[in-house]
Order: structure tokens, then C-alpha cells, then sequence
């Protein structure tokens, strides 16, 4: 049997995760990707994101619980404000005009995306880095997945 693949590209904001990752996915199919920047630039400009799109299948109240019971219900600014401006169209998670995507929202929507990907997926990659690098946790040890991490750190003189 094939082993599962998990890619991570960690580094600090302008450390080039990006574009290693464009070089590397020249050479290697990377499956499903998830970037925080990505996920906030479409909910942004969009006002929707189609989780389909990431290969996940997406549930509002299993979303709404995960949302509430997670780390990030104490550090958005006001969960019950922030849901009021979603809905849910079958996918798709959709966004007022009228709400500013805020950061830890998208922060909690691609940790969510990884999870259900760490159920279902066979090979999928994702960026991590800012002030929160996100390492797998006991859920991804217990899992079969081959692990390829590329941490990018900045020169000292760059700091």
C-alpha cells in the first residue's frame, strides 16, 4: 500500500515558502494545497470559498461546533458576530460585504481544511508561517503519513 504524503513549507512571512514551493511543485505533485494567504485573498476578493475545491466536504454545524470548541473561539474577536456574517451554500462558505475577513478566522478555516484533509486525503501540502508555524499535533502521529517538512529560515542579517 502506498503511504499517505504530507508536505509542509514553514518559514517566517518573506523566508521564499512560497516560491519553493512553486520550484518543488515543478518536480513533484504536491495534492490538495492549503495557504492561510490564498484561503484570505479569495474570501476577501470573493466573499466565498468552495471547500470542494480543497477535496473537503464541508458541514455547518460540524463547522459552527468546531469553530466554538477550538483555540480560535478565544482569540476572534467575537465568534457569534463573525458566524453572523456566514452562511453555508452546499460547499461553500460565504462571507457579507459588510465583515472584515479577519485573520484568525482564516487561520481557524485552513486548520480546519488540514483536518479533514489528515481524515481523507492520500497526499496533500500546506504553508504555515507569520507569527504561528503550525507543526502536526498527535493526530498526524498517529496517522500514515510519510512526512516531508522544508522549514525556511531567514539569514540573521535579514532579521
Amino acid at each position: 500500500m502506498r503511504k499517505k504524503r504530507l508536505r509542509i513549507f514553514a518559514g517566517p512571512n518573506g523566508s521564499g515558502k512560497s516560491t519553493i514551493k512553486n520550484i518543488v511543485s515543478s518536480y513533484v505533485k504536491l495534492g490538495t494545497y492549503v495557504n492561510a494567504d490564498e484561503i484570505k485573498v479569495e474570501l476577501t476578493n470573493k466573499r466565498c470559498l468552495d471547500f470542494s475545491d480543497y477535496e473537503v466536504d464541508i458541514n455547518k454545524k460540524e463547522f459552527i461546533e468546531s469553530l466554538q470548541s477550538s483555540s480560535y473561539s478565544t482569540i476572534i474577536k467575537d465568534v457569534d458576530t463573525t458566524l453572523s456574517h456566514v452562511s453555508f451554500q452546499h460547499s461553500t462558505i460565504i462571507i457579507d460585504k459588510n465583515y472584515e475577513v479577519e485573520d484568525y478566522f482564516v487561520s481557524f478555516i485552513a486548520a480546519y481544511i488540514r483536518e479533514k484533509l489528515l481524515e481523507d486525503s492520500n497526499r496533500f501540502t500546506f504553508e504555515t508561517g507569520g507569527n504561528f508555524i503550525v507543526i502536526p499535533g498527535k493526530k498526524f502521529k498517529k496517522s500514515n503519513y510519510a512526512e516531508n517538512i522544508f522549514r525556511l529560515l531567514l539569514p540573521v542579517n535579514r532579521l
